[in-house]
């Protein structure tokens, strides 16, 4: 009678396993996310994203995080630009993000865009200040003097 009771047990584990795969999948990708393994954390929320129709846009940082760590820039990119529209710290923060992913591939236009959104959020006043010098820069470095030189001016107030 014990035995018909452990696989009975086993077979409904099995099952619920089975059921709630992919959120399990988001769960230990998380788990791996905090711990800052970001390989096996790529792994597991890529595969929670591509088996869901619609992420969090937590998730999507995260996936887009472990991107941006692995050096897989143009999945970065990707991910970052769909949290282009939040107006939070997680959309400054991806903003800031998507500017550096930029100037890695040379489009100083593009990550001149990045950096002035996230100027103008002050979620993260570190991270303004930064992207409001990076945006100072990137506007002179591209004949936007009159742009460059007021953005300096808060930068240095």
């Amino acid at each position: 009678m014990n035995i018909y009771h452990w696989n009975l047990r086993k077979h409904r584990l099995c099952l619920l396993c089975v059921y709630y795969f992919s959120e399990l999948q988001l769960l230990v990708g998380q788990l791996y996310f905090e711990q800052q393994n970001y390989v096996r954390a790529q792994e597991l929320l890529e595969g929670y994203s591509n088996k869901s129709d619609n992420i969090s846009k937590e998730v999507r940082y995260e996936l887009s995080y472990c991107y941006y760590v692995n050096k897989n820039t143009a999945k970065a990119i990707d991910g970052f630009k769909l949290l282009s529209n939040e107006k939070d710290s997680m959309g400054q923060s991806s903003m800031y993000l998507l500017g550096s992913l930029y100037l890695s591939i040379e489009d100083k236009s593009s990550a001149r865009s990045a950096f002035q959104f996230c100027a103008s959020n002050s979620s993260d006043k570190t991270q303004q200040r930064i992207s409001r010098f990076n945006y100072a820069k990137l506007s002179y470095e591209l004949g936007y003097q009159d742009v460059a030189l007021n953005e300096m001016k808060k930068y240095l107030n």
